[in-house]
């Protein structure tokens, strides 16, 4: 089985607060192979939120987080608990956002996180949790405080990301935590 979401433009409205908390796209359970793929989102409290799927493919899709009204909103895209997660070339914008991506590979699957570009996050950019997974080529800009990418997982390789971060407060480029063992790391 294949699920293909593609080529859309979601704009979200928050001018009713009953819709404030709304997803782009949340899925749970998905069997076969999911493609999200070229997609564009903005106003919404979270854009792409996918766990315990078999495989999923998220390249090229855009999450702006910048709207006013937006306060405190949890994260740009959210993957957890799948057996094959390639995400490739997608892109995060908020300064309203907590974090930008998260991945919890509580599973142990095969991930490949690569060429992803997240911009002004005002928490944690990249959160990494779980056990394994690639997490290379991504690119975490003008982050205006917390963490660029915070580490609490295990047997995972985190090499050749580009962390900028822009802020007069503490913040750190990476996090390891006293979880992260096994871990490669390389700039």
């Amino acid at each position: 089985d294949e699920v293909t979401v593609s080529n859309n433009n979601v704009v979200g409205d928050l001018s009713n607060p009953s819709l404030v908390n709304q997803f782009f796209v949340q899925l749970l359970g998905v069997s076969g192979k999911l493609i999200l793929e070229s997609n564009t989102v903005s106003n919404v409290f979270q854009g792409i939120s996918i766990s315990n799927c078999d495989s999923v493919f998220a390249r090229f899709n855009t999450v702006n987080m910048n709207s006013p009204g937006l306060y405190n909103s949890p994260q740009g895209m959210a993957y957890s608990n799948l057996n094959y997660l390639n995400a490739d070339t997608n892109q995060v914008w908020g300064s309203v956002a907590l974090y930008g991506m998260s991945f919890n590979n509580d599973s142990n699957g095969d991930w490949h996180i690569r060429g992803n570009s997240i911009n002004g996050i005002c928490g944690k950019s990249m959160v990494v949790s779980g056990i394994g997974g690639e997490y290379m080529f991504n690119r975490i800009l003008s982050g205006i405080s917390g963490v660029g990418i915070d580490c609490n997982s295990s047997s995972c390789s985190i090499m050749n990301n580009y962390i900028s971060l822009n802020s007069e407060i503490a913040v750190s480029g990476l996090r390891l935590s006293n979880q992260s063992f096994g871990d490669t790391v390389a700039y």
